[in-house]
């Protein structure tokens, strides 16, 4: 029985269009916008800011940046501008003078560029200036806090955040007293007691460079801004200290020279020769030989406190040499670093004490 044999189909250009499988297109996320953060209600003024890598354009309200601060007052209303002229005259309508509620009919809004400024502090500080108070935290971290500062200092508002700063900082661990933005944070905002602790603490651990200027803080670099004269003052205090340790052995070494009789304490003297020529070797071997200044150490005064825990001096091997001479000089070394001199000069103090009134509480007279 024969069976029939059928060509194979072939579909034609429309065809297989329409029965073509076409993959379906994957949805694309909406790109992440932060300008509701930045958006307050009446918004008045249009402000730009960077804010996690993304430019956002938000709304303040003018009222609430004048009282704010002062800074931004002359942002808004400058003493140079073209009404600035009523300004002293006691005869004029405008000796009341006050930010006008917004733009108006045919007035163009007014516009605050803080592009350059951290968009976390900011956020925070306009929040807290628009009565935003329960997305106010009760804790920061270092690098939070030294934005705060720095803005803070930038635009004289610290009023703005009296009520939560003495809570930030006690919240801060005692692990991050070696972090060089607190030095800058405590300055700004008003506590002496962590800005001589932190200089002090910077002095013990700062590396110095070629020309002999602050390099590195405990191996990293110091990528803060430091109040105005405290590297030179942490600097100098770093030079002395340096300068007292490297002095103990040298001081003790010339204690064996010019004598008329051995230094031995029973008289013997070739207790002085071993004495004297395994203090030098020691110091030799451990980069001290010949004698070094402050000029000659680029690493931390802990780290020369480390190393100088290798120098050693040898005595006779006999019971009655035991108190010739100290055999270390770890202790005197310690010492030292227990008393280092408090790098504050009375700038700082100045600078800090007027913080610490403003944003101290105030009772009513």
């Amino acid at each position: 029985m024969a069976h029939n044999t059928f060509p194979p189909l072939e579909l034609s250009d429309a065809m297989k269009k329409q029965v073509s499988i076409t993959p379906p297109t994957p949805e694309v996320a909406p790109p992440q916008t932060f300008d509701h953060l930045f958006t307050f209600p009446s918004g008045d003024v249009q402000v730009t800011v960077v804010y996690k890598g993304c430019q956002i354009v938000g709304k303040v309200v003018q009222h609430v940046l004048c009282l704010a601060s002062p800074v931004w007052q002359k942002f808004l209303f400058p003493p140079w501008g073209p009404n600035s002229e009523n300004n002293g005259d006691k005869n004029s309508n405008n000796t009341s003078r006050s930010p006008n509620t917004g733009a108006g009919a045919g007035e163009t809004m007014k516009e605050l560029d803080f592009s350059e400024d951290d968009g976390g502090a900011l956020l925070l500080l306009l929040r807290i200036a628009h009565m935003q108070f329960r997305k106010v935290p009760s804790k920061l971290r270092t690098d939070e806090l030294y934005q705060l500062a720095l803005l803070c200092e930038q635009y004289d508002c610290h009023s703005l955040v009296q009520p939560w700063v003495h809570g930030w900082l006690n919240s801060l661990s005692a692990y991050e007293v070696n972090s060089p933005s607190l030095l800058y944070i405590s300055w700004a905002f008003g506590n002496e007691v962590l800005f001589s602790s932190v200089a002090q603490e910077m002095v013990k651990h700062c590396e110095v460079g070629d020309d002999g200027q602050i390099l590195r803080l405990l191996g990293n670099d110091i990528e803060v801004v430091l109040p105005d004269r405290i590297s030179e003052s942490i600097l100098t205090v770093r030079a002395k200290l340096i300068d007292d340790i490297l002095k103990i052995p040298y001081d003790h070494l010339r204690q064996y020279l010019g004598r008329s009789s051995p230094r031995c304490q029973v008289g013997i003297a070739d207790c002085d020769s071993i004495g004297y020529g395994s203090l030098v070797l020691s110091l030799d071997g451990a980069g001290f030989w010949p004698e070094k200044t402050h000029a000659n150490i680029l690493y931390a005064p802990n780290e020369l406190y480390r190393r100088m825990g290798n120098v050693r001096l040898h005595l006779l091997p006999n019971a009655s040499h035991d108190k010739c001479s100290p055999r270390v000089f770890v202790l005197p070394i310690l010492a030292c670093l227990k008393e280092i001199p408090d790098p504050t000069l009375d700038c700082h103090r100045r600078h800090i004490e007027r913080r610490a009134k403003e944003l101290a509480f105030e009772k009513d007279e």
